[in-house]
């Protein structure tokens, strides 16, 4: 732990260079998705996630910065931490695909299936755009329920130039 101390010392005093040398809405930036990279490596998980979380507090509508907090939660095996800052992200910004695409990813990759299909649910109650159903309906077919597959067709009919009517039919896909 001693051999450490004097790492943490330069690679502050380092840090402290670096910012003082950039402009004040990069600094800002840079204070809240770069400098918690760091603090992980020198045992500090816990100040990392404080870093982060008033990052979030800072400025909650900022969405590289809940996915970096999410990504060093997972590369710390802090996987119940990582879905609920997902958890919180999708809350929070629904129509950011980039956190539903990661959020069920990592379920998928965790072999939680049952929670990759929760998040999907909750995503198509927001009507993303057709690429979100495809992949979900790729990710049934990948572990063979197709029975649960379901598509949505929708059909848009123009009525005059400011209205449209949508037309929506679901039906099952079977497969043989």
């Amino acid at each position: 732990m001693c051999a450490a101390v004097p790492c943490l010392f330069l690679l502050l005093l380092f840090l402290s260079f670096v910012v003082a040398s950039l402009s004040s809405s990069t600094r800002f930036l840079f204070l809240f998705l770069f400098l918690p990279r760091f603090l992980p490596f020198t045992l500090l998980l816990f100040s990392a996630r404080s870093v982060y979380e008033r990052g979030l507090d800072a400025d909650p509508r900022a969405p590289a910065l809940w996915i970096k907090y999410a990504e060093m939660e997972m590369k710390h095996r802090q996987i119940n931490h990582a879905r609920n800052i997902y958890d919180r992200a999708v809350t929070l910004l629904p129509r950011v695909d980039t956190f539903w695409y990661k959020f069920t990813y990592m379920e998928e990759k965790l072999e939680n299936i049952a929670g990759a299909r929760a998040v999907f649910e909750r995503w198509m109650d927001w009507h993303p755009e057709p690429q979100a159903w495809n992949s979900y309906i790729n990710m049934e077919l990948r572990y063979s329920q197709t029975d649960r597959v379901r598509l949505q067709v929708c059909v848009c009919v123009p009525v005059s130039v400011c209205v449209s009517v949508c037309v929506c039919v679901s039906f099952g896909v079977h497969v043989v």
